[in-house]
């Protein structure tokens, strides 16, 4: 398999192999991310910058070397139902460039468009007499093909699957998030999980896992809520199929330390988050990530009050 990725421009914020790659790499096929969000405010908009590259080695000859980076520009809101339900919407675009000694490929374009509804099962953050409070979301989503697929295996336009801004399938998502604070210390943590069904090639990307457990300290400095966080997260992909068989060196698994910062003001969020890989095997062993950056600036809307709009959860 191949993949890598960078989302590209950042209107304010935010190669492939010779022939393999891995579903953590980049490309449509790569999951989704959300992270501690604003959850007092009803509504937001935003943008999100994605930046990652790898190296990759399929072989021996330094012909087969190459490096892959993936730049990803994704718009996302959410709709606040009510306090009970809310409808998160991803829009990506994706910038991929693969190049090996000899040849340089890119591609840009629409990815696939997803959406994400999610039930509050349990929420204590507007008892203000607590000093612990827990907040517990469960949702369920879809992936759409909006995204350009083009590969084909007798095809001069792409070097692989995953050098693509959409998969060409319909796939499906649960998520899972429990976020704990006590005063102005807390934690979150996520699990979410895509399904992945075949495309008009009769190709399947491999089914994908990310899971994330962050601590973070909120601080106000006059009108200004600052929130530092540090953790761990993991990705997985299984192997990608093809006619319902295996490709090898596709699939893998990664753990990356993160580290960084939300700033809020008024009704505007920015964020940068630092992620480093600890421990990794991804397409057997054939790609190297490298670090990886997000950056974000999201607008909230109908905010209950000034003092909501700096406290998360």
């Amino acid at each position: 398999m191949k993949g890598k990725f960078i989302f590209i421009v950042m209107l304010g914020f935010f190669g492939s192999l010779p022939t393999k790659a891995c579903d953590i790499c980049g490309c449509g096929s790569s999951g989704f991310y959300l992270g501690v969000l604003p959850q007092f405010h009803k509504n937001f908009a935003g943008i999100r910058y994605r930046y990652q590259s790898f190296q990759s080695h399929i072989g021996l000859h330094p012909s087969l070397a190459s490096s892959e980076e993936f730049t990803r520009l994704e718009l996302w809101s959410r709709l606040y139902i009510n306090p009970k339900w809310q409808t998160l919407v991803f829009v990506p675009f994706q910038y991929s460039l693969h190049q090996t000694l000899e040849n340089r490929t890119t591609d840009f374009g629409l990815g696939d468009i997803s959406l994400l509804t999610s039930y509050n099962l349990f929420n204590t953050f507007h008892q203000n007499i607590r000093k612990v409070n827990l907040s517990i979301w469960l949702g369920a989503g879809i992936k759409l093909p909006t995204g350009n697929y083009k590969f084909s295996d007798n095809s001069d336009d792409v070097a692989n699957a995953n050098f693509q801004p959409g998969t060409g399938s319909i796939d499906f998502m649960v998520n899972a998030m429990y976020t704990m604070r006590l005063n102005r210390f807390g934690f979150n943590t996520e699990i979410n999980y895509r399904y992945n069904t075949k495309n008009s090639n009769n190709y399947k990307f491999g089914n994908n896992l990310q899971s994330g457990l962050q601590a973070f300290y909120l601080l106000q400095v006059s009108k200004v809520g600052i929130m530092p966080q540090t953790g761990f997260s993991l990705e997985s992909a299984t192997r990608n199929k093809e006619k319902n068989k295996n490709i090898s060196e596709t699939g893998g698994e990664v753990v990356f330390w993160q580290t960084g910062i939300d700033v809020y003001y008024k009704s505007i969020v920015a964020g940068f988050v630092f992620h480093q890989p600890i421990k990794y095997n991804l397409a057997d062993g054939r790609i190297k990530p490298s670090n990886r950056i997000v950056a974000q600036v999201t607008f909230l809307f109908n905010a209950n009050n000034k003092r909501e709009q700096i406290i998360p959860h």
